[in-house]
C-alpha cells in the first residue's frame, strides 16, 4: 500500500488563493453594478427621519452562486452603498454649512465648485 502524498500549504499558497477569491467578489460586484441591479429608495420614517434603503434585483446567474461567495458579495455592496451614502451626506452638510456663512439658504443644490 502507498502512503497517502503529503500536500504542502505555503502561506503564498493561502495568499494566492485569498487574493483571487477577493478579486471573483469583486468582479461580481462590478458586474452587479454594471447591470444596474442596486437602488438607493429614500423614505421618511413616522418620525420625519430620511431612511435609505438598499435594493437589490437579484439576477438569475447570482441565484446560482454559493451561499457563502453571496453573502461576502452582498455584504461588500452594502457597505460600499452605505460609505458612499455618508460620504454624500457629510459632502452636502459642508456644503450646506459653508453657503449658510456665506449668507446662502444653503438648499439651492449644487454649484459648479461642488457645491
Amino acid at each position: 500500500m502507498e502512503p497517502i502524498a503529503q500536500t504542502h500549504t505555503t502561506d503564498m499558497d493561502v495568499d494566492d488563493e485569498l487574493l483571487q477569491y477577493k478579486d471573483k467578489v469583486f468582479n461580481y460586484c462590478n458586474r452587479i453594478i454594471r447591470e444596474n441591479r442596486l437602488s438607493v429608495d429614500q423614505s421618511t420614517t413616522s418620525e420625519g427621519k430620511l431612511m435609505y434603503s438598499i435594493k437589490f434585483l437579484q439576477p438569475e446567474w447570482f441565484t446560482e452562486l454559493d451561499d457563502d461567495i453571496q453573502y461576502n458579495i452582498m455584504t461588500n455592496l452594502q457597505r460600499h452603498y452605505k460609505d458612499m451614502i455618508k460620504n454624500y451626506f457629510k459632502e452636502y452638510n459642508v456644503c450646506k454649512k459653508r453657503k449658510l456663512e456665506d449668507g446662502d439658504d444653503g438648499d439651492r443644490g449644487y454649484d459648479s465648485d461642488g457645491c
